[in-house]
């Protein structure tokens, strides 16, 4: 008789040993052959990018093949979307919503630039151009993901008018002319 582990889910990145439990039969004959990976031992080391099922075949040379699997499912890698580069008015303030997939959802953990708390969404005020980045993992995923955002803040509008100091007479005219900032 073989016996694998249960099936499980890995996190994109890592691996796991499977191990075949054997007994019964000639143990000195046993021989294992492990379909993917065609190892003739008792434990494995696998570490698959996409859903795999493993399976062993125990062998003695005396008693029936023994047949046992394992499927290991792989959760996807981390991906952030949804920030966007923006411009707003001085004085706003402006979400920073990121869409994250992938990995192990429920232990995301979000790191944020520039003091900002270490939740998910964040609600910003910048005094002047701004870059935020966040990077996201969850302690299982080797590699987290890191996405940017930039803030560009548009100056106060400041009306300035240029003309010379002029006396006019009623019902005439003077030029002066009118630009702006911000």
């Amino acid at each position: 008789i073989v016996d694998l582990n249960n099936d499980t889910t890995l996190c994109k990145g890592r691996g796991t040993k499977l191990i075949a439990s054997s007994f019964g039969g000639k143990i000195e004959n046993y021989t294992y052959t492990w379909t993917p990976g065609n190892a003739d031992t008792s434990i494995i080391s696998v570490q698959p990018n996409t859903k795999t099922k493993y399976k062993v075949e125990l062998t003695d040379n005396c008693s029936d093949k023994a047949i046992d699997s394992v499927e290991i499912d792989v959760l996807g890698p981390i991906v952030i979307s949804g920030l966007k580069d923006t411009t707003i008015c001085n004085g706003m303030k402006v979400p920073l919503i990121p869409v994250v997939t992938g990995g192990k959802s429920s232990d995301y953990n979000y790191t944020w630039n520039l003091g900002l708390p270490a939740v998910a969404n964040q609600l910003v005020n910048p005094t002047g151009n701004t870059k935020y980045q966040v990077i996201v993992r969850d302690g299982c995923t080797v590699l987290g993901d890191t996405a940017y955002a930039q803030v560009d803040v548009r100056g106060v509008l400041r009306p300035k008018i240029d003309c010379n100091d002029t006396f006019i007479c009623f019902n005439n005219t003077a030029s002066f002319s009118v630009s702006t900032t911000g």
